[in-house]
């Protein structure tokens, strides 16, 4: 047995007033662990009561509300520049087209048609001059007109490419007309030396897709310099 187990007895021991009278009646049996259990005194916190601290948790398989769900922050829509009606005033996709990077796909595709062939330049000329047909045309274009219409195609092809390439980043039309006048230059294009100029051409450009040629009568068409 342990000691500790009678300490409430040796407290009650020392509150005994011990006289003849109780000498004889004081026992010395060892209480039973049952008596002990009995007499021993619980403790219990001063001012404090017993608070349960334990927190319901909810079953596994519980729905969640949506209270306890973390808020998702909802992706910002960039639309692309393609599909702006921005990019379709400028580049003038056809109904038939599905998109304006069609249109353009279809456009360089015609001036690249144009400077295949020794005379390919002809189909895009604008027919202005009635019912003449493609050889009257040819003939009554001088040598310089012939090399101003080649160099104008070369050049809104080059420029048409940058645009398709850099258009979506920069939305920057002129400056893909600046990137196309200095690789022009690079392969000896003298005409078009400006991206205004440049600019000027694909608006007369984009809206039949054609290139105007001015035939004055009773000129001989040469640069304003030679007439």
């Amino acid at each position: 047995f342990f000691w500790h187990n009678y300490i409430d007895y040796g407290e009650e021991l020392l509150q005994t007033r011990i006289n003849r009278s109780n000498t004889l009646q004081l026992s010395t049996a060892i209480p039973s662990e049952a008596d002990l259990a009995h007499t021993r005194k619980r403790k219990k916190p001063h001012g404090k009561s017993e608070i349960d601290l334990s927190i319901e948790k909810p079953p596994l398989n519980a729905p969640l509300s949506a209270a306890s769900l973390p808020a998702a922050s909802l992706p910002a829509i960039q639309t692309s520049y393609w599909h702006s009606s921005e990019a379709r005033r400028l580049f003038r996709p056809l109904a038939t087209e599905k998109d304006v990077v069609e249109g353009i796909d279809n456009q360089i595709e015609l001036l690249r048609t144009a400077s295949s062939t020794p005379h390919g330049y002809l189909t895009l000329i604008e027919r202005g001059w009635g019912n003449k047909t493609t050889e009257d045309v040819e003939d009554g274009l001088t040598e310089y007109q012939v090399w101003l219409v080649r160099q104008k195609i070369i050049v809104l092809t080059l420029a048409l490419l940058v645009a398709k390439e850099k258009m979506e980043s920069t939305k920057n039309w002129n400056s893909c007309c600046e990137e196309a006048v200095i690789a022009a230059t690079r392969l000896g294009i003298k005409a078009g030396t400006h991206s205004r100029t440049v600019r000027n051409w694909y608006q007369n450009f984009r809206i039949q897709r054609k290139i105007t040629v001015l035939v004055l009568p009773g000129k001989h068409n040469l640069p304003p310099f030679l007439q």
